[in-house]
């Protein structure tokens, strides 16, 4: 033994890093847990529980700045609006714009006056917050009033809110303009101010402006925010729309409504982006933003970023850090100190044991020690003191014996230790675990390697059975192994260990039998390597496999691959449900694949699979199959191409999925679309139809009527007179195009009855028969117990005679017209699978004909009004446009069969009506009975005034004549004698006709009415359909139409 010191720490310095260490990574664990939290889990520590608070807050400030703004802006476009519509302001504005003549300048100044002071007041009541409200003239863009009086008379036509609104682009704008008296910037809340009056089209005589300071908004911006915090207001386009509250980082103040500001916050709220990000803004500070979209209108929004700066924010968690670490520091030192004293008193005793023991150790057997300390420490330094003495005289013995032996082992010793030391290398440098155990595999070898997989040092393994590392489901297993090892058979297989901490250790072992001199089993030698990392990838691929067939079977998704060699198809159970084929029974081949594909859609999806293969681009296609029950399903496939390890192409692997459904909801949606854009079509052809017919029957019966006085004193041999018919006939042909284009847009006036159609078409049968010659054959096929009907009958007749034109024109030679009718039941169950019907009971109108019908291009444009396929001069294009209208004024429906080659099928539904009827027959015209009443004629067009007022009084009548309902009202009051019957246009400036009876029946309540239109706009009809009780005249009407009528309401009880 040498007799260096033996080197090392001394117990008092263990017991000083053990508890040492201990306490200090407890207390910093602790401290750690509060301020970060713990990983994995729910428990947040106080540096997130900090920050997403702070997040928080600054979010709902964000939230509620743009609640503030929105109402803000909203306030204004409702106090906009109120004002614009305001009846006795719309009146007003158009009274002094259009004044009458007989109005007085002092009358004019009260009004603007009363308007001044209306605006005045809104604006002092209202906030007390706008800059100014005007009123801009729209013929001259001059401000005609204006809460600022000096800027009266200045002309404003070139702002473009003023433009827009005139252009009926939009009804109202919101517009950021410069205030012309300063630098502040303004927000324009503008709207038309349109006609008061009813039945007409809207005109807007002036626009209403309010303008309002953004400084008002400033208190919204400021509120709240903290010591750094900022709101900044920002249009599409990155305008500041309000000033900053700190310069830019280079000192300068940008312009509000100018400058654009492009820090990232500033871009995100631009483009209608709402978050919360951290990032620098326009002074380069780090700062907490939260991004807003606050849309004011259809062409003008904000955006708005909600920013406080980060140290700010960050503060308080900073501090607490500070706080915690100062603990931490203290708690150390005291701790630190009460473990140096603790340890020094209990390992001073040891000290003077520890020492003998070193000297003992480096050849001293003499010394002694003196017992001190506690009890145990004093017994322990007695048998210390026995132990040395024995030492000391066995040493003596064994020195002579150990002298002799070691010249006879020097020579073997150096041959063994060579050998051990090969032998020793090989074993510890090994990879992988190395055991040997005996028959009964007790332990008698491990390898440092295999100690150290388990967890133990290599002497804690040796003598203890093999089994006792083995994990409890391995025993069986194991003793089938051991029971192959002793018959002499090595193997090699997978076993799995249990480690020292009681972790599993999955292994592959390679086990060879040892055998003694006589060939008897001694044992058995083992290599053992670690798999426990592949095993756990194969678990995670098997659980993410797993997990993938979960996902795609809940989503209806199925996967595939498809073998680019042989064309072979792998599907899982998913996809064979989506091809309708059993998983059991599938080869996956390619013809057998094809089976299951529509015929049509085989190509295109081998000219996708060679696509894929030949560009290395994603395989994408929809198809469809057919499943054995004949069922057509629509699928959809995505994938990849896949390599092999040498690079070539493999295999194509993908999802599949159905999207039958998806197909499904897409054409419905393009139908519906398809039936909107039709309907919405038809309603604007409608309103113009509706708009030009008053005016152009105006125009038509003032040719009409004076060219049927002409006629009567002109001589019928003279050319003048032919003239005057060939007048008189295209007036009418004019006239049946306006009630065609108003039958069209369901706006045609008509006096419903209940009808029998058996015995209406019955009438018609021969006037048919006229129209479409001797080479067609007519059927007539009615049905019993026919069910009534509501409807004029006149638009009976239009239908059907427009049907025969058709008719006749499609059809080349001889062929046969049939006209059906019959009782029809539509349940809700016929009507979801037929899109346009409600159920219901109905009388069916067919009409049909063996004519050269309709290719689909043709039919889908037929009911469009002006759409024809006549030849030019053949047709207007408007008869089936007025069907339509006809049949959709009544509330039924039209549908067209018809095929090229095949003749057409038109079948009109009409609904039903519970009260029966009979046919109203029209009489011969007779010549009117002359009468000796007296007349008000109310008209303002003053051509058919005097026509009208000629006519009544070669009639006999006493007519009294008013061009305005003003002067009507007056001549009702001032005339002595009685007035008969009043006779009023139905749409007139100032009143219409209805508000005329009104006033009128209040002093004269016996007079009988009379209405006359081109037009009525619903003031005497509910949807063209003629009140109860109303005596109407179209226009244009003819003399006999005119007395006729009057002699028909004059004589009605």
């Amino acid at each position: 033994m040498n007799n260096q010191r033996i080197s090392g720490w001394s117990l008092r310095n263990w017991l000083l890093l053990s508890f040492g260490l201990s306490i200090v990574l407890i207390f910093v664990f602790t401290q750690a847990l509060i301020i970060f939290g713990m990983p994995f889990t729910s428990f947040k520590g106080l540096l997130d529980s900090q920050t997403e608070k702070a997040f928080f807050d600054i979010s709902e400030l964000a939230d509620s700045s743009k609640r503030q703004i929105e109402k803000w802006i909203f306030e204004r476009q409702g106090d906009v609006k109120a004002i614009a519509e305001n009846p006795l302001l719309m009146l007003a504005v158009e009274n002094i714009l259009h004044q009458s003549p007989t109005t007085s300048a002092a009358e004019a100044e009260a009004t603007l006056k009363q308007l001044r002071a209306y605006l005045s007041l809104w604006k002092d009541s209202h906030y007390k917050e706008y800059s100014k409200i005007e009123i801009i003239e729209a013929d001259s863009g001059k401000i005609l009033l204006s809460t600022r009086p000096e800027e009266e008379g200045k002309d404003a036509s070139q702002f473009s809110y003023f433009r827009k609104l005139l252009n009926l682009v939009v009804k109202e704008v919101v517009e950021k303009q410069m205030d012309t008296e300063g630098e502040i910037s303004n927000l324009i809340f503008a709207r038309g101010i349109r006609s008061s009056a009813k039945g007409r089209i809207p005109v807007i005589h002036a626009v209403l402006a309010i303008h309002d300071s953004m400084d008002n908004i400033r208190s919204i911006l400021h509120e709240g925010i903290g010591q750094t915090g900022e709101i900044v207001l920002l249009d599409q386009d990155m305008r500041l729309q309000a000033p900053l509250r700190y310069p830019l980082i280079n000192g300068s103040v940008p312009e509000p409504l100018v400058f654009i500001l492009s820090t990232k916050p500033a871009i995100l709220a631009a483009q209608g982006i709402e978050t919360i990000i951290e990032a620098q803004d326009y002074r380069g500070v780090e700062v907490i933003a939260a991004t807003r979209h606050i849309r004011i209108n259809t062409e003008l929004a904000w955006g708005m970023v909600v920013k406080i700066d980060a140290g700010e924010i960050f503060q308080p968690i900073n501090q607490a850090l500070v706080a915690h670490a100062l603990a931490i520091s203290g708690a150390l030192l005291v701790g630190g100190f009460l473990i140096i004293l603790i340890a020094t008193r209990l390992t001073r005793p040891l000290s003077a044991l520890s020492q003998a023991a070193v000297a003992i150790a480096e050849g001293d057997l003499s010394v002694r020690t003196t017992p001190a300390g506690s009890r145990e420490l004093q017994d322990l330094s007695r048998s210390f003191n026995i132990m040395a003495a024995r030492l000391e005289h066995w040493n003596k013995d064994l020195s002579a014996a150990v002298e002799n032996r070691t010249v006879e082992l020097a020579a073997a010793s150096t041959s063994l230790r060579e050998s051990e030391e090969r032998y020793r290398r090989i074993v510890e440098t090994s990879s992988e675990g190395i055991c040997m155990v005996d028959a009964e595999y007790q332990t008698t070898f491990v390898n440092p390697r295999m100690a150290k997989m388990l967890g133990y040092q290599p002497q804690e393994m040796l003598g203890l059975p093999i089994a006792s590392f083995l994990a409890d489901d391995e025993q069986i297993l194991h003793h089938e192994q051991v029971a192959l090892r002793k018959k002499g058979q090595g193997a090699r297989y997978e076993r799995k260990f249990k480690c020292r901490d009681g972790s599993l250790l999955w292994t592959l072992v390679s086990a060879t039998p040892i055998q003694d001199e006589k060939g008897m089993f001694a044992g058995s030698l083992a290599m053992v390597a670690d798999i426990s990392e592949q095993k756990r990838l194969a678990e995670i691929l098997r659980e993410n496999q797993v997990r993938l067939d979960l996902a795609l079977r809940s989503a209806g998704m199925g996967m595939f691959s498809t073998n680019i060699a042989t064309g072979k198809r792998i599907f899982n159970n998913q996809a064979c449900l989506l091809f309708g084929i059993d998983p059991k029974s599938f080869s996956g081949s390619a013809e057998e694949f094809f089976k299951t594909v529509h015929p049509d859609d085989r190509e295109m999806i081998k000219a996708a699979l060679a696509r894929t293969i030949a560009l290395d681009v994603p395989y994408e296609t929809e198809y469809r199959v057919l499943w054995s029950d004949g069922t057509v399903r629509n699928l959809s496939s995505r994938g990849r191409l896949v390599r092999n390890g040498s690079g070539q192409t493999g295999r194509v692997n993908g999802i599949v999925w159905d999207i039958t459904d998806l197909k499904k909801a897409a054409t419905e949606k393009a139908e519906l679309q398809e039936q909107l854009f039709q309907a919405q079509k038809m309603e604007s052809v409608g309103r113009l139809a509706g708009g030009i017919a008053h005016d152009f029957n105006n125009m038509l019966m003032a040719i009409i009527g004076n060219t049927e006085l002409a006629i009567e004193k002109s001589d019928p041999s003279t050319s003048i007179y032919e003239h005057l018919q060939e007048i008189f006939t295209s007036a009418q042909r004019s006239a049946d195009l306006t009630r065609q284009l108003l039958a069209f847009a369901r706006k045609q006036t008509i006096s419903t009855k209940i009808l029998d159609l058996n015995e209406l078409v019955s009438g018609m049968i021969k006037m048919l028969q006229r129209i479409i010659g001797e080479d067609i054959d007519l059927v007539w096929k009615s049905s019993t117990k026919l069910w009534p009907v509501k409807m004029d009958p006149s638009q009976i007749d239009q239908i059907l005679v427009n049907l025969a034109v058709n008719a006749r024109d499609a059809i080349a030679g001889v062929g046969t017209l049939t006209v059906e009718t019959e009782n029809v039941i539509f349940d809700e169950t016929y009507c979801l699978t037929h899109a346009g019907l409600i159920p219901g009971e109905y009388v069916l109108l067919a009409v049909s004909d063996t004519g050269s019908g309709m290719k689909k291009e043709t039919k889908e444009h037929l009911f469009e009004p002006f759409f024809t396929t006549k030849e030019v001069g053949k047709g207007t294009g408007l008869g089936l446009a007025m069907i339509y209208g006809i049949v959709k004024q009544n509330n039924g429906f039209i549908n067209v069969y018809s095929e090229p080659g095949q003749g057409t099928i038109f079948k009109i539904y009409l609904p039903r009506t519970q009260i029966a009827g009979a046919v109203v027959t029209k009489d011969a015209q007779q010549q009117p009975d002359r009468g000796t009443e007296t007349v008000l004629l109310v008209e303002d067009e003053l051509p058919i005034l005097k026509l009208s007022k000629t006519i009544l009084e070669r009639y006999g009548y006493t007519v009294l004549v008013a061009c305005s309902p003003r002067e009507a009202q007056a001549l009702a009051k001032q005339h002595q004698g009685p007035i008969h019957l009043l006779i009023t246009d139905v749409v007139m400036p100032q009143m219409n006709g209805r508000n005329l009876v009104e006033s009128i029946t209040v002093s004269r309540p016996g007079i009988k009415i009379l209405y006359m239109s081109g037009y009525t706009a619903d003031i005497i009809a509910h949807h063209g359909v003629l009140e109860k009780g109303i005596h109407f005249l179209q226009k244009p009407f003819s003399i006999y139409s005119l007395t006729a009528k009057v002699r028909e309401v004059l004589s009605d009880s």
